[in-house]
Formats: structure tokens, sequence, C-alpha cells
């Protein structure tokens, strides 16, 4: 029964004209804006169609790739991944500290981290 309370588009985020959304979930979206600042923007995006307060759940690629486990982590993301060589190019990680300022500047509360499988990590966050 959700279907009639929740509306799904079909389109990008800049485009829906709507500006008072009750709460939004993005799912491997972001990682494939491989700029910090397109990805902040794609971020603010949504954070200006949300009522304030508004809880968000985001999930992405995501690592500090300045880690020391970074190179095993992944050497087996990538051997899970049928088409290894978009890693870095088609899509982006950016370390977790730089996404959480990403979504902080683009207008949400500090985000905190609520699930991490592999390099794909998600968090809740609320429009400020």
């Amino acid at each position: 029964g959700f279907e009639a309370r929740c509306p799904f588009r079909a389109a990008y985020v800049s485009a829906i004209p709507d500006k008072d959304f009750d709460a939004a979930t993005s799912m491997l979206v972001s990682h494939f804006l491989t700029g910090a600042e397109e990805r902040t923007a794609y971020f603010r995006s949504i954070a200006d169609r949300l009522k304030p307060g508004a809880p968000v759940f985001n999930a992405d690629l995501c690592y500090d790739t300045d880690a020391p486990d970074f190179p095993a982590v992944r050497d087996l993301w990538l051997r899970l991944m049928s088409r290894a060589e978009m890693f870095g190019t088609l899509f982006a990680c950016h370390g977790p500290a730089e996404v959480e300022a990403m979504m902080e500047s683009a207008g949400f509360v500090p985000p905190a981290q609520c699930m991490q499988a592999g390099l794909i990590r998600g968090w809740v966050t609320a429009k400020a």
C-alpha cells in the first residue's frame, strides 16, 4: 500500500520540480559522480527538495584509499566485480570523511554510518 504514498521518479534529481519531500533514499548512485564538486551538487539537489529535518539514507562505494588495508580490500572487491576496469574511471571511491563532508556541505546534518558491506557504506542523515 505504500505506492500511493511514495512517489517514484525516473529522472535526474535536479529535474524534479517538487520541493517538499518527507524523506529520500539514494542507493549506489553518487559514486558514479567522480568529482567531489559534482557529487556534492548531487547531494545538494536532494537536500533542496526535502523538508527541514527530512531523513535520508545514502549508500555508495566508499573507502579510505590511504588506509593500509585498502589494497587488500580493493583487490577483493575487484575480484568480485565482472567489469573491474571501471574502478576509479566510471565511478569514484572517495573516503568516508570526504563523502560525509560532501553531504554536510550540501545541507545535511552530520551523517552517521549505519552499514558497510565490502566497499559499500551507508549513512543516515537529515536535511539541516
